[in-house]
């Protein structure tokens, strides 16, 4: 983690403390971070061209966003975690105070920039348009089909790049989004993109890399391999949160930018029983007043959201009472009854 790791000494002034402050450590993880981070951005500009249906666009309100980023985290150990990778000499640099505080305010800074969230958007409709049928005078001139490709200065958008394919029937049709990938990464590539989908995030191979606890670097790569309106993007991430949520393994992607994602996913589904029960069996009321705060913003019809309007609620801790009582998980009420026994305790000691 690039943070500091020592104090070396201590002058006389407080103020002038010098500090030891170490980098060059976690260069791949931060770089591959950055990557997600910043295709997240890019796609995002790219894919949101039309309106997103009404669930998905709950997505991105200032509440779900806000709820969302408070419940993924800041371990800034995870975020900067070593990975395998070469062993690069790390950097140390004398600092006062004053500096290693600034020095810290920018890595949290740039931790907070690597948990922006991937977008969640519709999936792309099919394109099936043909442009014209000359079927009576070309076909039966080639066995191959031919793909024409605008590599034109300005061109490399996944969507506005103009190819076109001519089958050997004759017909001139717009190229398929898979026609369309796969030119776009010959002529204009994406760096850490593969022309074709890697075995690791098929189906048939997701459960052997989930037995290992991968979930992240599966989202990682589907970031870099997949458009995120693309069906293997949208699979694949899907898959993922299915099996989380099966395994009950939560913190598998906390303080990493899918978290939020995977809380929208299931909230969005009413499925927050499992990741409740792990938030209260940790006490951690604050995450679980949020996952229940950002359950009645996406479902505001529900009992719970109901109540909830009519009876004054004064703190997190009797959000979540109210909740578990209505329609809450049955061993939640375990964890709640502690909660209570631990607020009373502290009470009387105050």
């Amino acid at each position: 983690m690039e943070k500091c790791i020592s104090q070396a000494s201590k002058s006389r002034s407080p103020e002038r403390r010098v500090g030891a402050f170490c980098s060059g450590a976690i260069s791949t993880r931060e770089t591959r971070m950055n990557t997600v981070a910043l295709k997240c951005r890019f796609v995002t500009r790219l894919t949101l061209w039309r309106p997103p249906s009404r669930r998905l666009a709950n997505f991105y309100d200032d509440r779900v966003q806000n709820l969302l980023k408070k419940m993924t985290g800041l371990n800034l150990e995870k975020i900067f975690a070593r990975q395998k990778e070469p062993l690069v000499p790390p950097v140390y640099r004398l600092m006062t105070s004053d500096e290693l505080a600034q020095a810290e305010k920018e890595t949290r800074k740039r931790a907070e920039q690597m948990l922006e969230m991937p977008p969640v958007v519709e999936p792309r409709k099919e394109i099936d348009e043909i442009i014209s049928d000359d079927s009576s005078t070309l076909k039966g001139l080639s066995d191959a089909k031919y793909i024409f490709t605008d590599i034109s200065k300005g061109s490399g958008h996944n969507r506005t790049t103009r190819i076109v394919v001519r089958e050997s029937s004759g017909v001139l049709r717009q190229a398929t989004w898979q026609e369309r990938d796969r030119m776009c990464q010959i002529y204009f590539p994406i760096e850490g993109r593969k022309l074709e989908l890697p075995n690791m995030l098929k189906s048939e191979h997701l459960p052997v890399v989930f037995e290992q606890g991968r979930h992240v670097d599966v989202l990682d790569l589907a970031n870099v391999q997949c458009n995120s309106d693309s069906e293997d993007y949208i699979r694949i991430h899907h898959e993922t949160y299915e099996d989380i949520d099966k395994r009950k393994c939560y913190d598998a992607l906390h303080s990493t930018c899918h978290y939020g994602g995977m809380v929208f996913y299931l909230t969005s589904r009413r499925r927050i029983d499992g990741l409740l029960l792990s938030l209260l069996k940790r006490k951690n009321v604050e995450d679980g007043a949020s996952l229940i705060k950002l359950f009645h913003i996406l479902h505001p019809e529900s009992e719970s959201a109901k109540r909830v309007k009519e009876k004054d609620v004064r703190n997190d801790a009797e959000l979540l009472q109210l909740h578990v009582e209505i329609q809450g998980p049955d061993r939640a009420h375990k964890y709640i009854d502690e909660l209570q026994k631990q607020k009373l305790t502290a009470d009387s000691k105050a």
